[in-house]
């Protein structure tokens, strides 16, 4: 994972414009190159200002399923502020649909979690998955995150919430 430039566009449109992807993310308004640079730009903002991100998921060696080179863009995951503004920081992740299946979403997620709790040094990260997205729900239940029920505090909808925070680095 690495923050996203704005050579990673055509890449982010993949996934922004793959309703498949977005089913369960946002309300599906990334749609032009505007928007995903802006979104981009938002990344390395945070980026600059936190230590960390929703970098950019690039293959390290050629994807056998697809066949992508090395260097393949193929979404994003990371930690931002929750809607953007916090004050919890949650874990989110974004994957073309060409590439699930491969255990990436799970890597990525699980690599994110680790740094946030053990170098940028937050005491807890959140994520929150709709009850009917089973992949999200996996891959939180895969990384060790514990669930702790339905809430409707975030983004002003019903969704399952996942917590870790320091004790996560003692169960490893």
């Amino acid at each position: 994972m690495r923050v996203p430039t704005m050579n990673d566009v055509e890449a982010y449109h993949a996934v922004f414009q793959a309703k498949t992807a977005m089913r369960f993310i946002g309300d599906g308004s990334i749609n032009n190159d505007e928007q995903v640079t802006a979104r981009i730009q938002r990344a390395k903002n945070f980026h600059r200002e936190l230590g960390f991100c929703l970098w950019a998921m690039e293959l390290t060696v050629a994807d056998a399923k697809t066949g992508a080179p090395a260097g393949t863009v193929i979404g994003d995951c990371g930690l931002v502020p929750v809607a953007a503004k916090g004050p919890e920081i949650e874990l989110a992740y974004r994957l073309n649909p060409a590439y699930w299946g491969c255990g990436y979403a799970t890597e990525a997620a699980g690599s994110a979690l680790l740094f946030g709790l053990a170098q940028a040094g937050l005491d807890e990260v959140i994520a929150v998955a709709y009850s009917q997205n089973k992949a999200s729900l996996g891959v939180l239940n895969k990384i060790g995150m514990q669930h702790e029920g339905v809430t409707d505090r975030y983004y002003d909808t019903q969704l399952e919430l996942f917590r870790a925070d320091q004790s996560f680095l003692e169960q490893m």
